[in-house]
């Protein structure tokens, strides 16, 4: 029997040509011998070198090959993949031709790819190998790959170990010893090396600091941590994953429930095929977790309550007793709440408050009614567009809600198409929405249930060519560009119309003012001498909208507010512009959410539009006022939660000086607040009693430790739903404005 050395010897002997073994070159014919005659047993010999090393499953091997087939097959044997990869780059043909021949009937002819790269770019290998390791993840559990280094080029191991760092992939190597007269492996010293990721060896120290602060609850340091660390450790996907978790949960103990939809996309995003690597208990722990957030960001009333208790159980246990006992506080006032009965739910959700918080109950029966009528349902996050497709032949694009008092009370505006182009763009819309969904709500017999969805992953495209259709979608902001451009094109006159706005000079929380939209380019078209008009809805409950109101009034907007408009557009000169559902708001409108509208130019509805806005704005029914006397503000504010003065609007008083002099010196606001058969008056941080009846009072300071805050502050609060100290609203309270007199003392 011959041996392998026996062989080896006869191999040297056909490379120097002293024997031959079929046609070619004598290289060639070596190569042929090689295949042929040492291969199998020196995959033998390689198995029993490689006994100590330790080799998982491998679902994909993928294999850099140069002029040799031998590394490849004997990455193949050793590892025995599911599937193989073969990267190559030019010229290289006949060593594929050789790899498939050997390979046949060890691998199905699916299983196994060849993909030629370009050897001088190690980016191109990356590419490569991304794509493959994402076509193949699945949900049941992580992608078990690894990159064989051996064959190819050394700038083709560069783009290998590129990919292997940044897609947390281990690598292997056929180690041998090398024959310098046939430039090849010695047959029979082969050995498979597995190599961990090549960052295997830093960030640990950084990682163990950053998992401690994780695991003591401080988000906000991890985040930024794993956000350091992400570049440079070992297993990138894991801290990515690590990272987008503490950003959850960041946002979750912030009670920054608007932020609560993105950071849960993200970390589903991860969750998807197990790519952390994550145990199933944990996976399916972080799973609960999500589906818990998710209903914190619909504003589920029952969740809401659990949240705030469980919150406050967090801060116990970390020793924060003022924010727990603030958030047992919540739990309790929660609970209350949650008690009541929902008369002038209907109102509360067309008036749409800055929290916008919906009766859960109401849209249980709501969707129940749908389900068990056999229409299906589906929830996308962030979804704020009003539209209807018809038959694919008829279209409705619109500021309505689908809710009664928005066909018969409030003001809306809307287009119908008929042009099958436009109606094709509006039914793929909605299909594409369907398919994204991330909640299913299926029909059934007697009630509606919510599942989660994985939703597809197609990318949106960049437009359609000649569509009408806007839309703020993802990374797509058209209907702000279309605002702009009308903005910039206006030359006589120019309507906005809106229900609320922000974020364009006043920042709210993690949403900072951005000007740049559209209030620099107003600003620049009233320097142009153009007439700038805006309806709003008047929303005294919103400090951000009073605040944007008064900054376009100071710059020379003319406004005009209305307690029933919705409707949503921008029209320049009666001639050009749009309308939309979205609010002139950064992250739920113009640059985020999903929103819809149409242009307008072009078309007689441009014209409809324009004098609909100005029909709006000759009945409005509200006066926007910055700073309104005392007088008129207890008159005529708009405030469901505030009550005019149930006394005489005239009085005289009895005060001591002291107090005479601190109630007129005060340039803010008064309030006050029935308290028994008398009242409570705030003056500045000041508290004083008021007592007596018809016209005469005594007025004496009440007793108490001062108010940590002015009284315009508390007003804010009063009237503002965000602020959890609107008073009760049997407790009769409101802005203290009669014309008072004093009677001295004796």
């Amino acid at each position: 029997m011959t041996t392998l050395d026996e062989k080896h010897a006869r191999m040297r002997r056909i490379f120097r040509g002293e024997e031959t073994y079929g046609e070619g070159t004598p290289a060639e014919q070596a190569q042929r011998f090689r295949l042929a005659e040492i291969y199998d047993a020196a995959v033998e010999v390689a198995r029993d070198n490689s006994r100590d090393v330790e080799c998982p499953p491998v679902d994909l091997l993928i294999s850099l090959s140069g002029f040799s087939p031998e590394t490849t097959l004997l990455a193949f044997a050793l590892t025995r993949p599911a599937k193989l990869l073969i990267i190559s780059s030019a010229n290289t043909e006949a060593t594929i031709n050789a790899i498939w021949q050997k390979l046949t009937g060890k691998i199905a002819f699916a299983d196994i790819r060849h993909v030629s790269c370009d050897p001088v770019d190690p980016t191109s290998i990356y590419e490569i190998v991304r794509k493959e390791v994402s076509s193949l993840l699945s949900g049941d559990r992580p992608l078990r790959a690894i990159i064989d280094i051996t064959g190819g080029k050394k700038v083709m191991s560069a783009g290998a170990a590129l990919a292997a760092s940044q897609l947390d992939l281990p690598m292997c190597y056929i180690d041998s010893t090398f024959d310098p007269e046939i430039r090849q492996a010695l047959p029979g010293s082969e050995k498979l090396c597995v190599l961990p990721n090549p960052t295997a060896l830093f960030g640990d120290k950084d990682m163990t600091a950053a998992m401690a602060m994780f695991r003591s609850g401080a988000y906000t340091g991890a985040r930024q941590r794993f956000e350091e660390l992400s570049g440079s450790v070992s297993e990138p996907v894991r801290v990515r994953f690590l990272r987008d978790l503490a950003a959850l949960y960041e946002a979750w103990c912030d009670l920054n429930v608007d932020g609560l939809p993105e950071h849960i996309g993200h970390v589903r995003d991860h969750l998807r095929g197990n790519r952390p690597g994550l145990d199933a208990a944990i996976a399916q722990r972080i799973g609960k977790q999500l589906e818990f957030a998710e209903s914190l960001a619909r504003r589920a009333g029952p969740e809401m309550l659990l949240n705030f208790f469980l919150l406050g159980n967090h801060y116990q246990e970390l020793g924060r007793y003022d924010f727990a006992a603030l958030l047992y506080y919540r739990s309790i006032e929660k609970a209350f709440v949650s008690a009541l009965d929902d008369r002038g739910l209907n109102r509360a959700i067309n008036d749409a408050s800055d929290t916008m918080d919906i009766d859960t109950q109401i849209e249980y029966r709501n969707f129940t009614r749908l389900t068990t009528s056999g229409i299906y349902v589906r929830g996308y996050p962030g979804l704020h567009a009003k539209f209807v497709v018809v038959d694919d032949a008829r279209a409705l694009v619109s500021s309505a809600n689908l809710v009664t008092r928005s066909f018969n009370t409030v003001a809306e505006n809307g287009l119908v198409f008929e042009d099958v182009e436009e109606v094709a763009v509006l039914a793929w819309v909605f299909r594409r929405l369907w398919r994204h969904s991330a909640w299913d709500m299926p029909p059934a017999p007697r009630h509606h249930s919510v599942h989660d969805r994985i939703p597809d992953d197609d990318a949106l495209p960049d437009s359609h060519h000649g569509s009408r259709i806007l839309w703020t979608w993802q990374e797509q902001h058209r209907i702000l560009d279309s605002m702009r451009r009308t903005i910039d094109q206006a030359v006589k006159e120019l309507v906005l119309a809106t229900f609320s706005i922000g974020n364009m000079t006043f920042g709210l929380p993690k949403q900072p003012a951005r000007p740049e939209l559209l209030y620099e380019p107003v600003c620049r078209a009233l320097d142009r001498g153009v007439r700038v008009r805006m309806l709003l809805r008047g929303r005294n409950i919103s400090e951000a909208s009073r605040a944007e109101a008064s900054a376009f009034q100071k710059a020379g907007v003319e406004i005009y507010a209305d307690r029933l408009t919705h409707a949503k557009g921008c029209i320049a000169d009666g001639r050009t512009g749009s309308v939309f559902s979205a609010n002139l708001m950064t992250a739920m409108g113009l640059t985020g959410g999903m929103e819809l509208g149409t242009q307008l130019d072009g078309t007689g509805a441009v014209e409809d539009a324009w004098h609909y806005f100005q029909h709006c704005m000759t009945e409005s029914d509200l006066e926007f006022e910055v700073d309104p006397p005392a007088r008129a503000a207890a008159d005529r504010l708009l405030a469901d939660s505030l009550h005019p003065w149930p006394r005489a609007p005239q009085g005289v008083v009895t005060c001591s000086d002291q107090t005479w002099i601190q109630l007129s010196s005060h340039n803010g606001p008064a309030l006050f607040q029935q308290d028994g058969e008398g009242f409570l008056i705030f003056s500045g941080s000041r508290r004083y009693r008021l007592s007596g009846d018809r016209a005469r009072w005594l007025i004496e300071p009440a007793s108490g430790p001062p108010r940590p805050e002015a009284s315009g502050h508390l007003l804010e609060r009063w009237i503002s739903p965000r602020r959890r100290e609107s008073p009760p609203t049997m407790e009769v309270c409101g802005i203290f404005a009669p014309l008072i007199s004093r009677e001295r003392t004796a």
